[in-house]
């Protein structure tokens, strides 16, 4: 599964958001913030390790899953022209607005 096709699902954006804001989560530890079941969690958590998203690594009996931020860069450079594009368009609104004052 690539990245988009990861990042696709609102229920996997939302378990790459709370993992941005922290180091290490348990499965545990994500259940009490989702309204989904372990196993649908578990699912989608494969999902994002396939793709490279996230990390999972072992610590006893734990799983601790971890943001690989390295993994989103193409999604960064493919969406950089367009950042570049509303940032030409808001320049020009700011330009325009001030010069009507």
């Amino acid at each position: 599964m690539d990245i988009f096709q990861a990042l696709a699902d609102p229920s996997r954006r939302s378990i790459v958001g709370q993992l941005r804001h922290n180091d290490e989560l348990s499965i545990s530890a994500m259940c009490q913030t989702h309204t989904m079941s372990r196993q649908a969690l578990t699912k989608h958590l494969n999902k994002l390790i396939a793709a490279g998203i996230i990390t999972k690594r072992k610590q006893g009996k734990q799983s601790l899953h971890s943001l690989n931020p390295e993994s989103l860069k193409p999604l960064a450079e493919w969406l950089q022209p367009y950042a570049a594009l509303w940032d030409v368009r808001l320049k020009n609104l700011q330009n325009f607005i001030e010069e009507s004052e």
